[in-house]
């Protein structure tokens, strides 16, 4: 008897693990930093990776040692982007880094700026940076071509 009740409560320990295991999970947490700070519910906004670019650029509070940290890491994001082997969890890892090496008064800014898609197109037309028109089934690097570092 003893025997039965606990092979029963060890088949429904098992079972119950196996339905817990195959339930979809629910994320309690933005699916990166950067999103809990920065938003693209607004119109015509820019990806949050773009404003955090962007909105780096028009700070005027980073720091030298913040700038030891962040370019490799904007590298990162570079050639990662151009590798088609790359998961969006790596460069999300990334980019998790580059807020993190933030100060929360520096994000919030980025994220008064309203940072739009508009708005980055002029920044590229005063720049002379141009973006190609991806062709189906080619893969290019980010800004190649553009003569831009």
């Amino acid at each position: 008897m003893k025997k039965s009740i606990f092979r029963i409560a060890l088949l429904t320990l098992l079972a119950i693990s196996l339905i817990y295991a195959c339930a979809p999970t629910v994320e309690a947490t933005p699916t990166s930093l950067a999103s809990a700070y920065l938003s693209i519910e607004y119109s015509d906004a820019a990806n949050v990776r773009s404003q955090l670019a962007y909105g780096m650029l028009k700070l005027v509070d980073v720091t030298p040692e913040q700038a030891r940290t962040l370019i490799p890491l904007w590298q990162a994001v570079i050639s990662l982007s151009g590798d088609t082997t790359t998961a969006s969890e790596e460069l999300t890892a990334v980019q998790d880094q580059i807020t993190a090496a933030m100060t929360e008064s520096q994000l919030q800014a980025i994220a008064g700026m309203q940072i739009t898609n508009a708005g980055l197109n002029e920044f590229y037309a005063q720049y002379g940076v141009s973006l190609p028109t991806p062709v189906p089934g080619v893969t290019k690097v980010p800004g190649s071509g553009s003569g831009k570092t």
